[in-house]
C-alpha cells in the first residue's frame, strides 16, 4: 500500500489490530437472545490493557485529552445509572441496561487504536492498508450476495440477523431486493458502505502529492473499493444511506476542489471521473435508482411514514419534569414504544438518556470531528487520508442517524471507532512531537 515509515514493526500489536478489524467479516452467533461475536471476545481481552493505559498515562488527563476521556466515562456511567433508575421507576423492576456494553466496546476500541497511534506501534500506512483490505473483502461479500445463484443467497443467510430476514432472501428479484451485506440489515449495510466510500474517496481525492507512493495494484484496489461501495449503497435501498453518501462526497469533493481550485488540469480530470461514475451508476443500476425514487416519493406522501409514528410513540413517554433531562431508559422505551428502538437516533437518544445524554454523545463526535479536521489541515500522506475519512464519515453518519442507528448499531458500528481512535492518537502524537521539536 502506501510506503511505510521508519516505525519499528511490532508483530503482536499488528495481529491484535488486524483481528480487531476482522470483526465485521466474522459473523456473529446468537446465544440465547444475545448476539455474540469476535468483537465481544477481543474487547474482553483488551479491557485490562485499556484500563491500564488509561490509569498509567498522565498525559491523558490534560486539556482536550481529559475532556475527551471524561465524556466517554460520563456516557457509560450515566447510561448505566439512567437505565437502572428508569427500569426501577417506570417498570418497577431493576433491569441492567445491557446496551451499554456497545458503548464500552466503542471506548475500548477507540483507546486501543489511540494507544497504538500515540506510541507508534504501527505506522499510519499499515493502518490504512489493513483498513482497505478488510473493507474490500466486506464490500465484495455484499456484491456477491446480489448475484444470481445459490452462493450469494447462502452468504446472505450466514449474515442475516433474524429468521424474517432469511425468509425475504428466498424469493427476491434484483429490482426489489434490498442487499443486507455483512451487516445482516439493509440500512446498516448501506451506512457501512457509505463509510467505505469515505475510506476510498479520501485517498483518491488526496492527489498525487499525497499518494505518489501508491503501487498500481493498490490504486486498482482502492478504485474497486469505491465502485463496489457505491453499488452497495444503492443496492441497500436505504434513503438514509443515500443521504449519508451525498454528504460524504460533498465534503471530500469540496475539500478537493478548494485545494486544487487553480489546477485546471486536475479539475478537468475530476469532472471526467465524476461524469463517468454517474453514467456507470445510471446504466447498471437504473432499475434500483427507480426503486429508490419510488421509496422517497412514498415517504413524502406519507409524511415520514413509520419513522414519524415511532417518533410520536417515543416522545409520548417523556411526560414528566425530569425525563427531558435524564430520559426514561432504554428498557422502558423498548417496552412501551418500539421493541427494536426508535430508528430516528437523535430522538432515540433523547428519550433514552435525555438532553444530557444527547449532548454527551454528540459532544464526543464534535470533539473527534474537530481534532480530525485539524489533522487534515496539517498532515500529509496516510495521516491526511485517514483524517479526511474520519471527517467525512462523521458528518455522513450524523445525517445517517436520522434514519437508523449509529451509536447503537451492533454488527458493523464498531469499525469506525477504530479509525476515530487512530486519528485522535495521531493528532496527539504530532502535537507532542511539535512541542519537543521532533516534527
Amino acid at each position: 500500500m502506501l510506503k511505510g515509515t521508519d516505525i519499528r514493526f511490532y508483530p503482536m500489536w499488528w495481529i491484535l489490530f488486524t483481528l480487531a478489524f476482522c470483526i465485521v467479516i466474522i459473523p456473529k452467533k446468537t446465544v440465547g437472545s444475545i448476539a455474540v461475536g469476535l468483537d465481544d471476545l477481543i474487547c474482553l481481552a483488551l479491557l485490562p490493557f485499556v484500563l491500564w493505559f488509561l490509569l498509567s498515562e498522565s498525559w491523558l488527563f490534560k486539556g482536550w485529552r481529559l475532556g475527551l476521556l471524561c465524556i466517554w466515562l460520563m456516557i457509560v456511567f450515566t447510561g448505566i445509572v439512567y437505565g437502572l433508575l428508569g427500569s426501577a421507576y417506570y417498570l418497577e423492576q431493576l433491569t441492567i441496561p445491557t446496551e451499554m456494553w456497545q458503548y464500552m466496546k466503542r471506548l475500548i476500541f477507540f483507546y486501543f487504536t489511540l494507544y497504538l497511534a500515540w506510541n507508534r506501534k504501527i505506522s499510519s500506512e499499515r493502518f490504512y492498508s489493513v483498513l482497505v483490505v478488510v473493507v474490500v473483502v466486506a464490500a465484495l461479500m455484499g456484491i456477491i450476495q446480489v448475484l444470481p445463484g445459490s452462493a450469494g443467497r447462502t452468504l446472505a443467510n450466514v449474515y442475516a440477523r433474524t429468521d424474517v430476514v432469511k425468509s425475504k432472501l428466498l424469493d427476491r428479484s434484483f429490482f426489489l431486493a434490498r442487499n443486507y451485506g455483512i451487516a445482516g440489515h439493509s440500512i446498516a449495510w448501506g451506512g457501512f458502505s457509505a463509510f467505505s466510500v469515505a475510506i476510498a474517496a479520501s485517498c483518491l481525492a488526496a492527489g498525487r502529492q499525497y499518494t505518489k507512493d501508491l503501487k498500481l495494484f493498490t490504486r486498482l484496489l482502492i478504485w474497486s473499493l469505491l465502485l463496489m461501495s457505491l453499488f452497495n449503497v444503492v443496492l441497500s435501498g436505504s434513503k438514509a444511506s443515500i443521504l449519508s453518501l451525498l454528504v460524504i462526497l460533498t465534503v471530500i469533493l469540496s475539500d478537493t476542489i478548494y485545494r486544487n481550485r487553480r489546477n485546471i488540469r486536475f479539475m478537468v480530470k475530476l469532472s471526467i471521473m465524476m461524469g463517468t461514475f454517474v453514467s456507470l451508476t445510471a446504466y447498471f443500476l437504473m432499475s434500483r435508482l427507480a426503486y429508490l425514487m419510488y421509496r422517497v416519493m412514498s415517504l413524502l406522501e406519507t409524511r415520514g411514514g413509520g419513522r414519524l409514528e415511532q417518533v410520536n410513540m417515543a416522545l409520548a413517554l417523556v411526560n414528566d419534569w425530569f425525563s427531558p433531562f435524564f430520559g426514561v431508559g432504554n428498557v422502558y422505551q423498548r417496552a412501551m414504544a418500539t421493541s427494536f428502538g426508535t430508528e430516528v437516533e437523535p430522538v432515540f437518544l433523547f428519550v433514552n438518556y435525555g438532553l444530557v445524554g444527547v449532548l454527551l454523545r454528540y459532544g464526543l463526535l464534535a470533539i473527534v470531528l474537530m481534532i480530525s479536521w485539524r489533522l487534515v489541515a496539517r498532515s500529509t500522506g496516510a495521516d491526511r487520508i485517514l483524517a479526511m475519512a474520519a471527517v467525512s464519515s462523521i458528518l455522513g453518519y450524523a445525517f445517517f442517524s436520522l434514519g437508523y442507528f449509529f451509536f447503537q448499531e451492533i454488527y458493523v458500528g464498531l469499525l469506525p471507532w477504530l479509525l476515530y481512535g487512530w486519528v485522535v492518537g495521531r493528532y496527539f502524537r504530532q502535537s507532542r512531537d511539535r512541542q519537543i521539536g521532533l516534527a
